[in-house]
């Protein structure tokens, strides 16, 4: 993640048919590392998918209760 940010990439750039970001990736698979990587530098968690959900909804239900604590 560091790689990609070094190069001044768009953190909240997103995948034209999902709408999802690489903060709901994040979030899907518990990585609270990069969770923090990207909110520190620019990814907003408000941003939702196609079918309306947000980051902090894929935290909650894959069970990765320190993300959804940080993402509050």
């Amino acid at each position: 993640m560091k790689l990609f940010l070094n190069f001044a990439v768009d953190t909240n750039c997103f995948n034209k048919k999902t709408l999802f970001t690489a903060l709901h990736w994040c979030c899907m698979w518990g990585d609270l590392e990069s969770i923090k990587l990207l909110l520190e530098n620019g990814a907003h968690s408000f941003l939702p998918t196609k079918d309306g959900h947000y980051p902090i909804d894929f935290a909650g239900w894959k069970g990765h209760k320190d993300c959804v604590e940080y993402l509050i």
